[in-house]
């Protein structure tokens, strides 16, 4: 994990957060999205990484990250299947991000990349 961090998260803003499991901030932060969005606190999440981006360049980072994750296999992935020939299909792994927003909406999002 701390490579993917050094590796896809080191120009993260000074403002924004990456907070692992453990570390300074990762305990509030995620009471703060439980508060904002009822669904997280519902679901009783424990992410192995959060990140609180503060600018549209970190929201590229974040996604960036969390697809090299799912390709090293640092967390869940689902699979989709994609139709690539008229006859046949490919699995394809798509890792999943969860977006938990600042209040406006009682949901959390669940998004792949």
């Amino acid at each position: 994990m701390e490579d993917l961090i050094a590796s896809h998260l080191s120009e993260f803003s000074a403002e924004g957060g990456v907070y692992l499991p453990g570390s300074s901030g990762y305990d509030a932060c995620l009471l703060a999205a439980a508060g904002a969005n009822y669904a997280c606190k519902a679901e009783g999440r424990a992410p192995p990484i959060v990140l609180q981006p503060a600018c549209e360049r970190d929201v590229v980072l974040a996604v960036r990250a969390v697809a090299e994750g799912a390709r090293r296999g640092l967390w869940p992935t689902s699979v989709a299947t994609a139709a690539v020939e008229a006859d046949k299909s490919v699995a394809k792994v798509q890792p999943v991000m969860t977006v938990c927003g600042g209040g406006h909406s009682e949901l959390c999002v669940g998004s792949r990349v």
